[in-house]
């Protein structure tokens, strides 16, 4: 990939005010910042070469970003898409709530379970991973 231009990207005032509310506080997925950080570079008309050596992406990278901002717009460039696989068992703020192993396995389970009245430290291990 030479040092091309690429797709321009233009970012409307309101997507440039999104970008840099998102770049000014808060947590954000790495990817989702330096997503972020390319398609504001490139929209101040740097080229795809200068905006992966200045992010830390490489060319491609930011290449896909500015044909996805194309393709889909702020949303599509800048989160990815669902993955095919298994469904999660639990969503991600339950998990992260710190949840306890009985409450998980609760959880899981959908109801309360005789084996946990009495647990070993073998048991948890044995519950998670039983089908």
């Amino acid at each position: 990939m030479a040092d091309r231009k690429g797709v321009p990207v233009r970012l409307s005032k309101q997507e440039r005010h999104e970008i840099n509310r998102m770049l000014s506080g808060g947590l954000q997925p790495v990817r989702t910042v330096l997503r972020a950080l390319a398609l504001r570079q490139l929209a101040a008309g740097q080229t795809i070469r200068k905006v992966a050596a200045s992010v830390g992406l490489t060319p491609k990278t930011v290449w896909l970003t500015s044909q996805r901002y194309q393709q889909g717009g702020l949303e599509r460039a800048l989160y990815e898409r669902a993955r095919p696989g298994a469904a999660a068992l639990l969503d991600a703020p339950l998990l992260h709530a710190g949840c306890s192993e009985n409450t998980y396995r609760l959880i899981v389970s959908g109801g309360v379970d005789s084996e946990l009245s009495l647990m070993s430290t073998e048991k948890p291990r044995r519950l998670r991973h039983r089908k």
